[in-house]
């Protein structure tokens, strides 16, 4: 519920490493397994974030925890730490990109979701 309605993006991001991101237990919960679709929508997100058209993934890694149906993981983009965490039950997440180093600007957190928006529309019946 944090995720989905909490409007200070630093207090989720803050919550999940104060009860889960240092929590051994939740981590070994975890397997590596890479998810195409989570990953394009982290490059979508970036690039909105990010101001830009390109991104460069370095590292990206994606940790399952089928059982929760949730995802979360890290990696670097255009030199940004980026950390997002992703539940599949209510399509909904948040990527998070810090400068690296720290000192070159704001940090910048977003929303996201694999839902499909847009495509091609269909013709109206009118």
């Amino acid at each position: 519920m944090k995720l989905v309605a909490e409007d200070d993006f630093h207090a989720i991001y803050t919550y999940f490493f104060d009860h889960l991101g240092e929590n051994l237990e939740f981590m070994k919960m975890g397997q590596q397994k890479r998810n195409k679709r989570l990953e394009q929508a982290l490059a979508l997100a970036a690039q909105s974030a990010l101001g830009t058209k390109t991104v460069v993934m370095q590292n990206l890694f994606f940790i399952n925890l089928p059982k929760k149906r949730f995802t979360h993981g890290g990696g670097m983009m255009n030199k940004h730490l980026a950390n997002y965490i992703y539940f599949d039950d209510i399509d909904v997440g948040m990527l998070t990109l810090a400068p690296f180093p720290p000192a070159r600007g704001d940090t910048k957190m977003v929303r996201i979701s694999l839902h499909q928006v847009g495509g091609k529309p269909k013709p109206s019946p009118n």
